[in-house]
């Protein structure tokens, strides 16, 4: 007697489809076919819009008669209603099922969420928050935090998790522009006794400056230990850590996130310590993430937590891990050994990675000498070749650290770096977690990075956006501000700067060249922008003469016209910078469903 015809779904994420299928004994003149569809099944006429099919067997004898098939997918709607079909000859449905995708992210990805909320709270582009106090930007961001993991839209894509330290904003300059310097807070999964503290990144000059670039001294290891331990009690292993060096900038910003940042008033090691007494015995996990800024902090923070473990966790049952994202080096290469003896096996087995990268963001190029240079040449593959201006403004960015990279004698060295390798991130990330899969066992022992892809349109669009609104200048011109580059460019190769009214420079910058840059940009046609350049440079002189008092004293203009005409270049290179440094990543991690409840709670801007 023949099975009947059956279809099953049986699960999914949120790139895959399982089914079981069951068919009669297949005679030779017949075959059956399976179809996945979005919604309902289709009419007759329209089941040719199949999402995708797949066959059971083709016109031949011998197939199965049932068995399971997993699909790969590139990305299914969590929400939405799909369904499973049945054929036999070409169009008959002989069985179907709708399912409805229900699920949340994998760890992984729950803390990359976490990771991107935390960055996102408050970032440069939230211009509201420039007339707030710390005072009221804290309460503002409690709020803020504690409605979006109360959505259940969010809690069905991350879990519930529930605010218990912070956040914490912290400002060096409470009177300056800056949203914030540093941002932290800690979460925890509900019914579990599994903690993340996520970490922001960069949102000020002074987190740019002093945290970003302060890399022209290192501080001891142990010393910055002995200053953020419990009532600064002594290290019981510090001759261990001699050699072991952290740059100045990330002891500047560990110290603010250890010493200086206070909820309730604890600080984070001492509240995880009073945290601590619930679990006599019961196994804790606690989770560090943070991007950019956070990226270079976040494994420090890590580190620091296991290195001080006996202080605030004597019996050793919790266990801390960490994911770092786009982060900088933060350390020498003692440091990057001791970081990868410590946390590199634990995070991997834990969170399926330990650090994530896109090769085309040039912010984890810094530290190593090696990777820094290649910078201004970083998208030359993409037809976007380095400039004198590119070359300058990449230069003065990072001011005098990389001539002082190039002349010390620093070994830095990124945490995993000697173990990453460049793999395809499309093959790597719909195969990664498959059982054996031949790229599985390589990623068991590489940090992850990804190749980004190169958005040939993200320069016009940017363009566009500040043309729109002249007055609100994202993040890449504000921070890397191109006026700001180019007028401290003139101060150093031409001109006295106390000659200088700079702010009148600016804006004339910003007239003269920025904005007509931006219209080529946005147009496509630098037909024009040569004699623009010429007739731009002949007023910039005439309204500017003591640039005329420079080391180029006589050809004023053709040095001008060098530097300027290399302006529509630099701008690219830095909108398409600031695109691989946020939003790759974002598309890497997958988790489309996530942002649109970021954008729907305000906290990041619609596109």
């Amino acid at each position: 007697m023949n099975k009947p015809y059956s279809i099953t779904f049986l699960s999914n994420t949120f790139d895959t489809v399982t089914f079981q299928y069951t068919c009669p004994d297949n005679p030779f003149e017949q075959w059956e076919w399976w179809a996945l569809y979005k919604g309902s099944v289709p009419e007759y006429k329209d089941l040719e819009q199949y999402l995708t099919w797949g066959w059971i067997c083709p016109e031949q004898k011998g197939c199965e008669s049932s068995g399971t098939k997993t699909v790969n997918l590139r990305e299914l709607s969590n929400g939405n209603t799909y369904s499973l079909v049945l054929f036999k000859w070409k169009w008959d449905v002989v069985d179907s099922q709708e399912f409805t995708v229900e699920l949340q992210y994998e760890l992984k990805r729950q803390v990359l969420c976490l990771n991107r909320l935390c960055d996102s709270l408050f970032s440069a582009n939230n211009v509201e928050a420039n007339k707030d106090t710390e005072r009221n930007l804290n309460n503002r961001a409690i709020k803020k935090l504690t409605d979006f993991f109360a959505d259940p839209k969010v809690q069905q894509l991350i879990g519930q998790w529930t605010l218990v330290w912070g956040p914490v904003i912290y400002h060096k300059y409470p009177d300056s522009k800056a949203k914030r310097d540093n941002l932290m807070y800690v979460v925890q999964k509900h019914n579990t006794s599994q903690y993340a503290i996520a970490i922001a990144g960069t949102s000020s000059a002074y987190g740019w400056l002093e945290e970003d670039f302060t890399v022209n001294q290192l501080e001891d290891w142990a010393t910055f230990l002995e200053s953020a331990s419990l009532e600064n009690k002594p290290l019981d292993n510090y001759e261990d850590l001699r050699g072991t060096k952290i740059s100045h900038g990330t002891s500047i910003g560990l110290g603010i996130l250890m010493n200086q940042m206070k909820y309730d008033g604890r600080t984070l090691i001492g509240w995880i310590h009073n945290e601590m007494k619930k679990y006599p015995q019961e196994e804790v996990e606690i989770i560090v993430t943070g991007h950019s800024l956070g990226g270079a902090l976040s494994p420090s923070l890590a580190l620091a937590l296991i290195d001080l473990q006996q202080q605030w966790n004597p019996t050793y049952n919790a266990k801390v891990f960490a994911l770092p994202t786009a982060g900088a080096t933060a350390g020498n290469r003692e440091f990057a050994l001791h970081y990868n003896s410590k946390l590199e096996k634990s995070s991997l087995d834990k969170l399926g990675a330990n650090r994530i990268w896109n090769q085309i963001d040039m912010v984890p190029h810094a530290w190593e000498t090696d990777m820094l240079e290649k910078v201004p040449n970083l998208y030359q593959k993409y037809d976007l070749d380095s400039n004198f201006l590119l070359h300058l403004a990449v230069g003065i960015a990072y001011d005098d650290s990389i001539d002082f990279l190039r002349e010390s004698k620093i070994d830095w060295h990124h945490i995993l770096s000697s173990l990453s390798k460049v793999l395809n991130f499309q093959e790597l990330f719909t195969r990664i977690f498959h059982e054996n899969s031949p790229y599985e066992q390589i990623c068991k022992n590489t940090a992850l990075s990804f190749l980004g892809e190169f958005q040939k349109d993200e320069a016009k669009k940017q363009a566009t956006k500040i043309l729109n609104n002249r007055k609100d200048i994202p993040t890449t011109t504000e921070i890397l501000s191109e006026t700001k580059i180019l007028t401290n460019i003139l101060l150093k190769v031409h001109g006295k700067p106390e000659q200088m009214d700079k702010d009148k420079l600016k804006s004339d910058l910003e007239n003269l060249f920025l904005y007509p840059a931006l219209e080529v940009i946005k147009s496509g046609d630098d037909s024009n922008w040569e004699k623009t350049v010429d007739n731009s440079v002949k007023e910039l002189l005439h309204k500017h003469p003591s640039l005329k008092s420079g080391i180029f004293t006589g050809i004023e203009e053709l040095a001008l016209e060098k530097v300027l005409l290399g302006l529509p270049v630099l701008l690219t290179f830095l909108f398409q910078a600031g695109y691989q440094h946020v939003p790759a990543y974002v598309q890497y991690y997958n988790i489309s469903d996530y942002m649109d409840q970021l954008k729907e709670h305000g906290i990041v801007e619609e596109d």
